[in-house]
């Protein structure tokens, strides 16, 4: 959370197996946890699909939503679980100052 006081560009991501979009319990908590830290769900596609049915169970979470490009789910075919994708939009540090003393 001390990135959150600083400033940083945030990105949490992972399988909470839990229907988080959807109106029950899992989904609230995580609806208030990301409205009380600004933070944007980015997954809207099912990350898992059965015969009987389809959720989202896998998050990306980001203060910046243009920092995470792209982010997508990718059916898999040797599972019912979904791959999640995405690209950071990461800036190149630049060169190191150096100081030379005569």
């Amino acid at each position: 959370m001390d990135s959150l006081l600083v400033g940083s560009e945030v990105v949490i991501l992972g399988d909470l197996n839990c229907k988080v979009l959807e109106d029950c319990y899992e989904g609230r908590a995580l609806t208030g946890f990301c409205s009380t830290f600004n933070l944007t769900q980015l997954v809207e596609s099912p990350t898992r699909v059965t015969e009987t049915s389809k959720s989202v169970i896998d998050i990306v979470l980001t203060t910046n939503k243009d920092f995470v490009e792209n982010c997508v789910v990718k059916s898999s075919c040797i599972s019912n679980h979904n791959l999640v994708c995405f690209n950071l939009e990461l800036k190149a540090l630049g060169p190191r100052h150096s100081y030379v003393t005569i």
